[in-house]
């Protein structure tokens, strides 16, 4: 359970760090084209990590729950 917060809070983190990027909240030396597409990238990527995470927790309950029935 503990675990689940902490893989969250990161992806969370991560998706925020890139809204943060793409909407420029701190002043950044860098032409405003490869800002957001730097921004959506790491959006994308928080996003992603998430849904892998999601996906391989499900599988694992899976297996675990098969294993039990055997």
């Amino acid at each position: 359970m503990t675990l689940d917060i902490i893989q969250y809070l990161i992806k969370g983190v991560i998706v925020l760090f890139g809204v943060v990027i793409f909407f420029n909240v701190f002043e950044l030396d860098m032409p405003e084209n490869t800002r957001r597409v730097i921004g959506l990238i790491v959006v994308l990527f928080g996003i992603y990590r998430l849904l892998i995470y999601k996906m391989k927790k499900k599988k694992y309950q899976f297996e675990v729950e098969e294993d039990e029935e055997d």
